[in-house]
């Protein structure tokens, strides 16, 4: 993770490859793969790594999480919210993907669910800077 951290693409897949190859079904090494792929801008590649990890921790709110959002750094926004929708089946309590879900929902234009998610994330986090400035946006551009 260190090559990728430093932008030393090369060696970071070089290391995940070593990482794959030692330890395939290991949750952690399955995570630094991900992280590497996703840190050098390779999101698709990180993906089923993040699916993977799943597999391997089905119960790991924060692999899902990641999934959602390398899902909307490639556009594929409905995935992204299937993604964060299963998050707050196991965390409801999650507001980053409450937010994110409200981002989604906004780029194929759903402002209504939007708007959903962003009021959802103030009941849980009423000091949200993000989820009051995109409800506010919605709002004025109803008027």
């Amino acid at each position: 993770m260190l090559y990728a951290n430093l932008g030393e693409k090369d060696q970071a897949v070089s290391e995940a490859i070593k990482l794959e190859k030692l330890a395939p079904e290991d949750a952690n090494a399955v995570s630094a793969i991900a992280y590497i792929y996703s840190q050098i801008g390779r999101t698709a590649e990180a993906i089923p790594w993040l699916q993977k990890e799943i597999q391997l921790e089905p119960v790991n709110a924060t692999a899902r999480y990641n999934l959602g959002v390398a899902y909307g750094k490639i556009n594929r926004f409905s995935d992204a919210i299937a993604t964060y929708k299963t998050v707050g089946e196991k965390q409801p309590k999650h507001w980053r993907s409450l937010l994110n879900m409200g981002y989604a929902y906004l780029k194929i234009g759903q402002k209504e669910q939007a708007r959903e998610c962003f009021h959802r994330v103030l009941e849980i986090d009423p000091g949200n800077t993000e989820a009051k400035r995109e409800l506010q946006k919605l709002i004025a551009k109803e008027k």
